[in-house]
């Protein structure tokens, strides 16, 4: 069962973004600083408005959201997830969304 936690800690986001781009061509290389740095504080990303899917205990997506205004839509769906699930699990936070 998929379950969604919001404000994930820095960890569990940088950990779940590290295994979402783990099977692509060319490496994420992202460091946990560089994550901080350029994910979180550069981009604009607030862990407090964002959220991460669990199916059991296992963190199977993120999805990084901030305040300020961008043109396109950022997620990180693991590897396993995205052809079966993604379409479904990107709709979960839409109504926790809302009350935000």
């Amino acid at each position: 069962m998929i379950h969604i936690k919001r404000a994930p800690d820095t960890e569990t986001a940088y950990l779940v973004m590290k295994e979402g781009f783990s099977d692509y061509m060319i490496p994420l290389g992202l460091s946990p600083e560089v994550f901080q740095e350029r994910i979180l504080e550069r981009d604009g990303n607030q862990l407090e408005h964002s959220f991460i899917a669990y199916h059991g205990e296992r963190p199977v997506a993120i999805w990084l959201n901030g305040l300020k205004t961008i043109k396109k839509k950022r997620s990180c769906v693991v590897a396993d997830w995205r052809s079966i699930h993604s379409t479904g699990v990107l709709e979960l936070p839409k109504p926790c969304m809302k009350h935000s």
